[in-house]
């Protein structure tokens, strides 16, 4: 009785152990593609967005970041987050990084990954952010790299 006990739970434990690493193994770094648009509110520090990207579909997204001034004039640092919806719900975290430059509007950065909810719960990689100022706070923004989820 006690032996078989034993067996029971040994496969028990190694069913538990295999379902909980079926959802790791399935994760690979998949292309990661995404071209949108966003518009700053009055404080310049929170933003509302909209786009398409690869694994997200049609989006909106929600963020805040903190500009800092740089040693050099009219150059600002980027730091902060976004979150995108997807078009189904589920919600992509990023921490974003990167500089601004008001004389020329150009922005450049980074997009790190860094989990969300449903598929992308522990969604990881990131991607190079392009973008252009183009009045009034608004903003394009292009996006290529990387997710694993």
């Amino acid at each position: 009785m006690l032996r078989s006990l034993s067996r029971l739970f040994t496969l028990l434990a190694l069913a538990i152990s295999t379902l909980s690493f079926a959802g790791h193994a399935a994760a690979q770094a998949r292309p990661f593609v995404e071209a949108g648009v966003a518009q700053f509110a009055a404080n310049l520090s929170d933003f509302t967005g909209s786009g398409q990207a690869a694994h997200l579909g049609a989006y909106t997204e929600v963020g805040n970041v903190t500009l800092a001034p740089t040693s050099t004039p009219g150059l600002f640092t980027v730091d902060g987050w976004t979150h995108y919806t997807a078009a189904n719900g589920d919600v992509l975290f990023a921490e974003v990084s990167g500089t601004l430059d008001m004389v020329t509007g150009a922005i450049v950065g980074t997009a790190t990954y860094v989990g969300g909810t449903g598929r992308f719960a522990n969604a990881s990689g990131g991607s190079i952010l392009a973008g252009q100022m183009i009045g009034g706070g608004a903003l394009t923004i292009t996006a290529i790299g990387s997710i694993d989820y």
